[in-house]
């Protein structure tokens, strides 16, 4: 028995160092987000996907991530023995102002910082972007908030809102126009485009499967339609779908198209 257990004993010793010689060992590590940062840059630079931050750290809304915040990176490839061991990533330094992507929810958290009247003080211009999609509900009386806010700290703030589907413009003027002045907010009107033409992509052989928002079944029948059209643009709902789509959509370039995001 003596010599069974010495035997084993020297067969994990001798499994541990071939580990220890290939350099590789797979661990948990940690990540302080940069200003700039995204969850699919910070996956594509440590290796894994996106899915996993967010089930690593329990991150409700993968959109809303905040400079200075710590992420666990899960199952990431550590340095070989002897090998430079890459520096510490940098910290926001206390007393400033780390930039947030999120919305109404980051605009919010940066006018609660001491000095956003200094930061702000200077502000010329805002311009929302798809105000059809937000404004009449609750995220539009957050984002209304903020901006009577931001009008009071700059007073010659000029506000611009952009959409291509309103049916109403007047209540969204409305809206718009700082301290509920209507005649202030002057509505200019594009150009009438071309008919469209409407199509519902639907799968080739299988049905839509029921679970899932991200559509990753339609990938190999949008790759068709980027080689069938000499420009094509893809839509998505949220910062997150287009950079996951993206992931999706280079996994499948095998024609290595010119792709971007």
């Amino acid at each position: 028995m003596k010599y069974v257990n010495r035997f084993t004993g020297l067969l994990l010793l001798s499994l541990l160092l071939l580990l220890a010689a290939a350099g590789v060992v797979r661990a948990d590590t940690t990540y302080v987000i940069q200003p700039g940062d995204s969850l699919f840059r910070i996956a594509l630079q440590f290796g894994v996907t996106v899915d996993d931050i967010v089930q690593a750290n329990n991150i409700v809304n993968p959109n809303l991530i905040i400079a200075g915040q710590e992420l666990v990176i899960p199952d990431v490839d550590g340095p070989a023995a002897g090998q430079p061991v890459p520096p510490p990533a940098a910290t926001v330094p206390a007393g400033t102002t780390p930039p947030v992507t999120g919305g109404t929810a980051g605009l919010s958290l940066l006018l609660s910082y001491p000095d956003s009247l200094e930061l702000f003080s200077s502000l010329k211009r805002i311009v929302i972007d798809e105000v059809h999609a937000f404004a009449t509900g609750k995220r539009g009386d957050l984002l209304a908030l903020s901006l009577a806010r931001l009008q009071a700290i700059a007073p010659g703030l000029r506000r611009s809102a952009l959409s291509a589907t309103l049916a109403a413009p007047e209540a969204f003027r409305e809206w718009l126009a700082p301290w509920g002045d209507i005649d202030t907010v002057e509505l200019v009107e594009g150009e009438q485009g071309a008919e469209p033409e409407i199509e519902i992509l639907l799968p080739d052989e299988e049905r839509v499967p029921w679970g899932g928002h991200a559509a990753t079944w339609a990938i190999p029948q949008l790759m068709q339609l980027i080689a069938d059209n000499r420009t094509t643009i893809i839509f998505t709902n949220t910062r997150f779908l287009a950079e996951y789509t993206f992931q999706n959509l280079w996994d499948a370039n095998e024609g290595n198209l010119p792709i971007g995001i």
